[in-house]
């Protein structure tokens, strides 16, 4: 690899946030041969980035955790509400279906 070629890495920002950093000089000089992927640091942590991510996504408290509900066929606004291993019919009364 050409020293000169600026390296690349997957770094937080000061808010925290996790964006692609290019550091050096890009420019034409180079041409079409430069790939971003050769620069990728041998032992990246693929586990360890997500589940800081993750982690980083419960404290800005932006993690969403969707009720396992089953409609029931016929039976509207009944449903099947699953947690914690139960299983219990429920109603529905509010719903954001997306």
């Amino acid at each position: 690899m050409d020293g000169n070629r600026p390296r690349s890495a997957v770094v937080r920002n000061r808010s925290g946030a996790w964006h692609f950093d290019q550091n050096g000089p890009v420019d034409d000089d180079w041409g079409n041969d430069y790939d971003p992927a050769q620069n990728w640091e041998a032992d990246m942590n693929y586990q360890r980035f997500f589940e800081e991510a993750i982690d980083q996504l419960h404290a800005e408290r932006r993690y969403r955790v969707f009720a396992d509900l089953e409609r029931i066929a016929g039976k509207f606004p009944r449903a099947i509400w699953r947690a914690n291993g139960r299983a219990e019919e429920i109603t529905v009364w509010c719903s954001n279906d997306y």
